[in-house]
């Protein structure tokens, strides 16, 4: 589980992120990020019912995301809120895709230090 200090939870937060973010897509990934006035990056996951319609799967995705990014925590660039999202695909995304498509996604704007 990731530290509470690097969570985004609050709606607010999110809302701040949905409005002011910018959008990236990869693979089956996508997130929104935005800058935060804080020393420290925030993360949040958002798997919608278009994921899948059983809670027990799209917790399961979350879970998986939260995992491989913990170790990277103080990996990521400090001052950003970040939202991840996933795309539906079958078969159902492997663990070592997910992380090669984390790590892609992040180099690429910038977010890992």
């Amino acid at each position: 589980m990731l530290p509470k200090k690097n969570r985004l939870q609050k709606k607010e937060d999110f809302q701040n992120v949905y409005l002011k973010g910018k959008f990236f897509s990869l693979d089956n990934i996508i997130i929104k990020f935005a800058k935060n006035s804080q020393p420290e990056s925030r993360i949040g996951f958002a798997v919608g019912k278009n994921y899948s319609k059983l809670a027990v799967q799209r917790n399961k995705i979350r879970r998986a995301l939260s995992s491989l990014l913990y170790p990277r925590i103080n990996e990521l660039t400090p001052g950003f809120d970040i939202i991840f999202m996933i795309k539906k695909t079958k078969p159902e995304p492997k663990r070592e895709a997910l992380m090669i498509s984390l790590e892609k996604i992040l180099k690429k704007n910038n977010l890992l230090k």
